[in-house]
């Protein structure tokens, strides 16, 4: 497992965009690694709102690559996942259910102005109502 200044002095490559460091969270006895980043909603309209994008990851599944100096996922712990190349979409242009790196996500919408996304398989327990604040911080 990565150490924490390594994790909190690097970017995490996630949706063609770079992520950083927010916050460490414990859920169910499993550390994770909370990565934020806002952006412009819509550069088309008049008056464009500011979206808070969070990413949720179990911190077993950070690595860091060396060649281009970021994090990247590797869900084994041990092997970085499929990176798609592509341009990077506006938050609201993501689907519901996707795959990076080799790993189904899930994206919900998180109070008027956040996303939060996180690892399908570990969504029913990370967007539960007791748990989701952990994760989310000022999002709510």
């Amino acid at each position: 497992m990565l150490e924490a200044d390594t994790i909190s002095m690097n970017l995490l490559s996630f949706r063609s965009k770079s992520f950083a460091f927010d916050h460490a969270a414990e859920v169910e006895g499993e550390p994770y690694t909370v990565f934020a980043r806002t952006e412009t909603e819509s550069e088309a309209k008049l008056r464009p709102n500011l979206v808070k994008l969070r990413v949720a990851v179990p911190t077993g599944w950070l690595l860091y690559d060396e060649a281009v100096d970021e994090l990247v996922l590797g869900e084994d712990g041990a092997h970085p996942g499929p990176r798609s190349t592509g341009v990077a979409l506006e938050s609201a242009a993501d689907a519901e259910r996707f795959v990076e790196q080799g790993i189904p996500w899930v994206r919900t919408r998180v109070g008027e102005d956040g996303v939060l996304y996180v690892p399908a398989a570990r969504a029913p327990s990370l967007l539960a109502p007791s748990i989701r604040p952990l994760l989310t911080g000022s999002l709510g």
